[in-house]
């Protein structure tokens, strides 16, 4: 075979039969592909149209509706001329979103969640106008019993806001929610993230929230609660904390009554029992926030003016600039955001609010439980026994040992041991000087390095342990045939 320059021989293709019978193979397969894409593509394309024809039939249904509402009857005219002219906005919107999803630049789930908002928006609408009436009747009713919570009562007024129909427009939201929005004397919407939900107002469950009462909440718990004493020494003492399995206890019963941490109850609880955080502004100052709810952010800032301004009266505060920053953020951390979900409110509440509300019915549970001492009584004769009258004395000495806080007062509890207060006094702690020889009591420096018997932290337990103290030497003087039990 010729070759010429630049160029390179090619040898000529296999035409062999086997080579032949996989070209067809091959050309056999691609053949049947496209048979299967083509068959494929015609059941895509009938689906389509299928789906197609029932957004289509959806889209008239829908169109038809929302038209029926705009030309209703309304008795009242401004709130007729809102329909009016929201029905053709939806309308219009509506129109928008089909042709988008012919075109293919939306989705028909899409569609269908604008489509389902719409006539949900219009069918509250139309259902509000017969139940706004019934609906403020019996809430005025409850608050005048004492039934109803803050819920209810901010319901209420947010329930005049959709009634006052003075400057308001009719809205389409891009999901296809109808809204009010309130407009400026120019006919501007005041603030595009303000909105009435019609939907949310015209869902009984919203309208009506029982007020939370914690006292009988807690009072419900404890009373659940069988007790538990135990004895110390001379005192019988009532005290259910201590009763083994009392934190898994009582945070079941938490549980139990905030409904396995719901938000709208936990919201309820913190605005109806007036729980508040303890807030450290600077050294010196500590302010008590109390929470509450929002639905904008406009209504947001306003709170917390409010809320600033108030704190800064009842506590005679200028805030500086860095004071007011933070006190800002103390304030809007307390606060709830309400927002709609399927016509239903949802309560915004963070592990804070959770917390705050727990704390405070363990606090509260704690408290009416109650921690409670009773001293044994006298023996049948009318005497009191030899301990009795040693716990008396021990009592008497400790007190005043406390009070004064000198070795010579302490001495007269036990001579064996030394009790040295912390520099504030609020403790004492108790060293045995007898374990250490060559360590006079008169010197209670060199006992800084050691570790104390005990610590007490009042008169009560530094009284508890000098007690004990005193009946072990008894027992001892009496012998070990004689038990505690017996010298009681």
């Amino acid at each position: 075979m010729a070759t010429y320059a630049g160029y390179q021989a090619v040898s000529a293709p296999d035409l062999s039969a086997p080579f032949r019978e996989q070209l067809a193979g091959l050309m056999s397969k691609r053949a049947a592909d496209a048979e299967r894409q083509f068959q494929l593509d015609r059941e895509n394309l009938k689906l389509k149209k299928a789906e197609m024809d029932k957004v289509d039939a959806g889209y008239y249904d829908a169109q038809s509706k929302i038209m029926a509402a705009s030309v209703t009857d309304y008795p009242n005219k401004t709130f007729k001329d809102l329909i009016f002219d929201g029905a053709n906005s939806a309308r219009d919107y509506l129109k928008s979103a089909h042709d988008m999803v012919a075109s293919g630049d939306m989705s028909i789930n899409q569609y269908k969640q604008i489509e389902s908002n719409m006539l949900a928006s219009f069918t509250a609408l139309n259902q509000y106008q017969s139940n706004a009436a019934e609906f403020a009747n019996d809430q005025v009713k409850r608050q005048a019993e004492g039934k109803s919570g803050y819920l209810e009562e901010e319901r209420t007024m947010y329930n005049a806001q959709l009634s006052n129909l003075q400057n308001k427009t009719a809205t389409i939201l891009p999901d296809g929610n109808l809204v009010w929005q309130t407009l400026d004397e120019n006919g501007e919407v005041v603030n595009t993230q303000s909105v009435i939900n019609l939907v949310s107002a015209n869902n009984i469950s919203n309208q009506f929230v029982d007020k939370m009462d914690l006292s009988a909440m807690v009072d419900g718990i404890a009373q659940s609660q069988g007790g538990y004493t135990y004895t110390k020494g001379p005192k019988t003492i009532s005290d259910p904390t201590a009763q083994e399995g009392y934190t898994g206890w009582v945070n079941s019963q938490i549980r139990m009554v905030t409904n396995g941490r719901n938000p709208q109850t936990i919201t309820s609880i913190l605005m109806d029992g007036g729980v508040t955080d303890t807030f450290e502004l600077k050294d010196g100052v500590t302010i008590n926030v109390g929470g509450g709810t929002y639905r904008t952010q406009e209504e947001l800032s306003n709170k917390v003016d409010q809320q600033m301004l108030q704190i800064s009266e009842d506590y005679e505060i200028e805030f500086t600039e860095e004071e007011a920053e933070k006190m800002r953020a103390e304030i809007e951390s307390m606060m709830i955001p309400i927002t709609t979900e399927g016509g239903k409110d949802v309560y915004g509440v963070s592990s804070k609010h959770i917390n705050l509300v727990e704390n405070r019915l363990k606090d509260d549970i704690k408290m009416k439980l109650g921690y409670k001492e009773s001293k044994k009584s006298p023996t049948s004769s009318g005497k009191p026994t030899q301990t009795q009258l040693i716990s008396d004395k021990v009592r008497e000495l400790s007190d005043k040992a406390w009070n004064q806080q000198t070795q010579d007062a302490f001495g007269n509890l036990d001579k064996n041991y030394v009790y040295i207060p912390s520099d504030d006094g609020e403790s004492i702690k108790i060293y045995n000087a007898m374990s250490i020889q060559g360590i006079k009591v008169k010197d209670p420096k060199q006992y800084k390095d050691l570790d104390p018997v005990t610590t007490a932290y009042g008169p009560e337990d530094l009284a508890d342990y000098a007690e004990s103290i005193a009946r072990a030497q008894i027992r001892y003087q009496y012998g070990q045939a004689v038990s505690e039990g017996e010298l009681d």
